[in-house]
């Protein structure tokens, strides 16, 4: 009796769970997640009239489709990046007319997930940081910070964000604390 309770139990839990599934929290968060880098990516300049299709799955936003550009594909990841709980931004499927290859996993996607994270700091986390007046750039992994910031908690905050960044090797920064 103890048995055919159990196993009854078990075929209920495993009904219920998908559905418990889809009502959850992470679901619901990732179709925000998901309207908000569409809304950013039609309303920015560079690739407003661009055919990018936009999924989420437990805050990984997956962006899909061809560009013109690779200046294109930076800004459809610097905005996708700068959404708050975004976890990653997977381009696997994001393509440049005319180019092969992983052209948007490289550098220019360090680059680009650079600064969509300080925005996002900037605009939903808890630490402050200058977002606009640090420059970024990346080679072979390695990514370079420079310009300026009001202090140097601004600095390490730069610094840290960038090291959880997916495919940076290293970070070197000439960022200056601005004279007061």
């Amino acid at each position: 009796m103890i048995a055919n309770k159990s196993i009854k139990n078990l075929i209920a839990l495993a009904v219920v769970t998908p559905f418990l599934l889809l009502a959850s929290p992470a679901f619901a968060d990732d179709t925000a997640i998901t309207n908000t880098v569409k809304t950013n990516i039609s309303n920015n300049a560079t690739t407003g009239k661009s055919d990018i299709s936009v999924d989420t799955e437990y805050g990984v936003v997956k962006l899909k489709g061809t560009v013109d550009t690779q200046d294109e594909a930076i800004a459809a990841i610097t905005e996708a990046s700068s959404v708050s709980d975004v976890k990653d931004v997977d381009t696997t499927d994001l393509k440049v007319k005319g180019e092969t290859g992983a052209q948007t996993n490289g550098d220019a996607y360090i680059t680009a997930a650079v600064k969509g994270a300080f925005v996002r700091e900037k605009v939903f986390g808890d630490k402050s940081i200058d977002a606009v007046g640090m420059s970024v750039t990346t080679k072979d992994g390695v990514v370079s910070l420079s310009g300026t910031a009001d202090n140097a908690a601004q600095i390490d905050t730069a610094v840290s964000l960038v090291k959880n960044i997916k495919g940076v090797k290293n970070v070197q920064s000439t960022v200056q604390v601005k004279q007061q």
